[in-house]
């Protein structure tokens, strides 16, 4: 779960470096969420910032004050802003078995 006062660290949400050459490793990064019994490691199934990579590694998954579902980063823009629908003091993140990632209205 993601709130505004915590940051998201499991491994089936994650930020990772996509390259198409394995020997290789890619400047940018993309927040992706997996499956949990991974038959293709390192292939997410969903991609956050697909169009928008981030140019390091510097990319942090977080809710600001208004209640928007951002990813912060040093290098280049200073956000980049994934979903705004809910607002209020109490909205979280949370990744659900299915896959889902929701926002919720409380704290759950």
């Amino acid at each position: 779960m993601v709130n505004k006062s915590t940051r998201m660290d499991s491994s089936l949400l994650r930020f990772y470096n996509l390259s198409s050459n394995a020997n290789s490793k890619s400047d940018y990064s993309y927040l992706g969420i997996f499956y949990k019994n991974d038959t293709n490691p390192g292939k997410p199934f969903w991609i956050a910032n697909r169009n928008n990579p981030i140019t390091d590694n510097s990319g942090v998954l977080v809710i600001d004050q208004t209640g928007k579902l951002m990813i912060t980063y040093i290098g280049g823009r200073a956000s980049l802003e994934l979903y705004s629908g809910q607002s209020g003091p109490e909205v979280s993140a949370v990744l659900q078995d299915n896959g889902n990632l929701v926002l919720k209205q409380g704290i759950t």
